[in-house]
């Protein structure tokens, strides 16, 4: 059990495939499997922003579908007078619970309405994303996302990633300038939406890990290239401080995401979140998604003493590249265009 929350507030859309109103009704594959496991441990609400729709309707839907006996309490639109994603339609569901936002878990398959509106509220959310949609400009203020309801309990249970606004604070913290903070943001970005492609291709891949690790993988990098990292690498200075707040996936992430550990077994990418980080900060030049042979000249230009070892990185990384792609379905010279085009649309 998640100690901080106490309350999961469930979009009654992300339950049941149809309005109340609508004759035939039916459940979400794997509601009751995921219901049945957090009853026990959390309070458990149901917010609706159903014009027509009261909480007797609501209730009455849900018990055609068995689900009326998990929930405290139904909220809806029409009673409160107010909608999602409206701050003051949280701000009323937190009141009359007499619980503090941080204690308030938001489960919705609406971005806007329901995981923004949660968030602008200061609540956590989970995203239910079964179609692998990216999330707007591919910054996922949630902090998990699934594509199965049966896998709730799991990723209610594994919330322990820092929020976007705290990676943003320790950025800062360590003096991190303008031009990294949008450099992060970038590779951030490309990381997360290559995930959703990887998970829509049937890999087994958490895009929130891959987006905090894409924001937090240059932490230590000006304090390192200062001189304030005690001598250690930038990617192991920002990996000693991130095991020091208790993410040791993200310090892996952060001490694999260096260059020249290609070439090293036991240092190199290994899972599919530390693969995306290393790899797209290799595609991203400033804010640009660049081609990989772009990207190692530029490298070797501006470190020219390493030049040598430098180039020696473009063969693994295309490798690397012929790896994703694959596993994507999508021919390796349709990457870059594609994946510079989702950072403009999204």
């Amino acid at each position: 059990m998640n100690s901080s929350i106490t309350t999961l507030v469930f979009d009654d859309g992300t339950l049941i495939r149809d309005e109340a109103r609508w004759p035939e009704l039916h459940a979400m594959e794997g509601a009751h499997t995921a219901l049945d496991a957090l009853s026990g441990q959390y309070r458990l609400v149901l917010a609706t922003n159903a014009p027509d729709s009261n909480s007797g309707k609501v209730q009455k839907a849900n018990r055609r579908l068995k689900l009326d006996g998990f929930f405290e309490r139904i909220y809806t639109a029409r009673e409160m007078g107010f909608s999602k994603p409206d701050k003051a339609y949280f701000q009323a569901m937190a009141a009359d619970l007499v619980a503090d936002p941080s204690e308030l878990l938001m489960i919705g398959d609406g971005y806007t309405n329901d995981i923004l509106g949660a968030c602008h509220a200061g609540w956590q959310a989970v995203w239910f994303n079964p179609h692998y949609q990216p999330c707007t400009s591919l910054t996922p203020l949630h902090s998990a996302e699934i594509d199965h309801l049966a896998a709730l309990p799991q990723a209610i249970a594994d919330l322990i990633l820092p929020t976007v606004p705290q990676c943003l604070h320790w950025l800062r913290l360590q003096h991190a300038s303008f031009n990294l903070i949008q450099h992060v943001q970038t590779v951030a970005a490309s990381a997360y939406q290559m995930a959703l492609w990887l998970r829509a291709s049937g890999q087994v891949v958490n895009p929130i890990l891959a987006h905090r690790g894409g924001l937090l993988h240059d932490l230590g990098k000006l304090k390192s290239l200062r001189g304030q990292s005690g001598g250690f690498s930038h990617g192991d200075y920002g990996a000693q401080l991130l095991n020091a707040w208790g993410f040791p996936q993200l310090a892996e992430i952060a001490r694999r995401h260096m260059l020249f550990t290609i070439h090293d077994p036991a240092l190199a990418p290994r899972t599919l979140e530390e693969m995306l980080v290393y790899f797209c900060d290799k595609i991203v030049e400033g804010t640009r998604i660049v081609p990989l042979t772009e990207r190692i000249q530029k490298l070797s230009r501006r470190y020219a003493r390493d030049e040598a070892q430098i180039n020696a990185c473009l063969p693994p990384l295309q490798t690397m590249q012929h790896s994703l792609c694959r596993a994507i379905n999508i021919p390796d010279e349709d990457l870059i265009p594609r994946l510079a085009k989702s950072l403009l649309e999204k």
